[in-house]
């Protein structure tokens, strides 16, 4: 998955200009190429939510009877916040293998950067309990509706209150191993601080309707010819017909979001390329969400 921001989208432009280009010196003529930028504020109409469960046994059966047992639950309590039920999805479940009773080394090395003390022994002539451990992950949304941003920021604080209120991830169902285990895991090699297990993350998203792109698409043009129109005069020449004309359009980020927390549990990061158009602007945060076009016309000289 790839994230798209305004540098990439120049960078696309570019090479569609160059491409222009070649394609001019090929015919034998002469072009003026040009790029136009609409960028289009947006407030978020939707949140969805993210959250990673645990469950464990002594055997295989043990640990799928307890995961069955909380799917049940979450989505109930997902229901019971208003989310419908066709919105409320579980992803494959997988098998952790921490549960060796063997510290890793990635897990040794973490928590002594972190100044923690070494693992207690397991007692002379007894082995370390091997445990069964499973994860899965639970998806759900909510739609967002409000008139002002006042509304938005008051509707959005409110559930997320309420989701963690009820626990839905059910960390406090974890055992004392699985919660130190899980803090952790908050912290990884570069620093970054990443989501425990049973936390729930949140991102928001809006989306472009055909009409709102199609707008922007017309006002991005318009500036292209407009800058083609200038180029060329500049040049003493006039701008003739239209040779080429591409559009690359993406999600524009900020920049100084902590994007990594959300980008490996989410994964809902935004792909953009030539006949598969971008219809959704997704952040982790609530402000700040807009969605940007560029196209790019190349034109005759006269």
């Amino acid at each position: 998955m790839k994230r798209w921001t305004s540098g990439v989208v120049s960078g696309i432009a570019i090479m569609l200009s160059m491409s222009a280009a070649a394609l001019a010196q090929t015919a034998g003529e002469s072009l003026v190429t040009a790029n136009g930028t609409s960028t289009l504020p947006r407030r978020p109409d939707l949140m969805r939510l993210r959250v990673e469960l645990s469950a464990e046994g002594k055997t295989m059966k043990d640990a799928l009877a307890q995961m069955a047992e909380r799917r049940k639950s979450v989505k109930q309590k997902l229901v019971e916040l208003g989310a419908a039920e066709n919105a409320v999805e579980f992803g494959d479940l997988k098998e952790n293998d921490s549960g060796s009773g063997a510290e890793s080394p990635r897990m040794r090395a973490m928590r002594m950067s972190r100044g923690g003390r070494a693992p207690a022994p397991p007692a002379a002539g007894k082995p370390a309990e091997k445990k069964v451990r499973l994860a899965v992950t639970a998806k759900a949304h909510w739609p967002l509706k409000s008139e002002n941003a006042d509304d938005l920021m008051t509707q959005i604080h409110e559930l997320q209150e309420k989701i963690r209120a009820a626990d839905v991830g059910e960390s406090k169902k974890l055992s004392a191993e699985q919660q130190e285990e899980a803090e952790e895991a908050e912290v990884n090699f570069g620093g970054e601080q990443q989501a425990a297990p049973g936390e729930p993350m949140f991102l928001f998203v809006s989306t472009v309707s055909p009409e709102q792109r199609s707008k922007a698409l017309t006002e991005a043009f318009a500036k292209a010819s407009e800058s083609a129109k200038q180029l060329a005069g500049a040049a003493g020449k006039q701008v003739g017909p239209l040779r080429q004309l591409s559009v690359a359009s993406a999600p524009v980020y900020d920049e100084t979001t902590n994007w990594q927390r959300y980008q490996g549990y989410f994964g809902m990061m935004q792909e953009n390329s030539m006949g598969n158009e971008i219809n959704e602007v997704v952040s982790p945060t609530v402000g700040g969400l807009s969605y940007r076009v560029v196209v790019t016309a190349a034109f005759a000289l006269k």
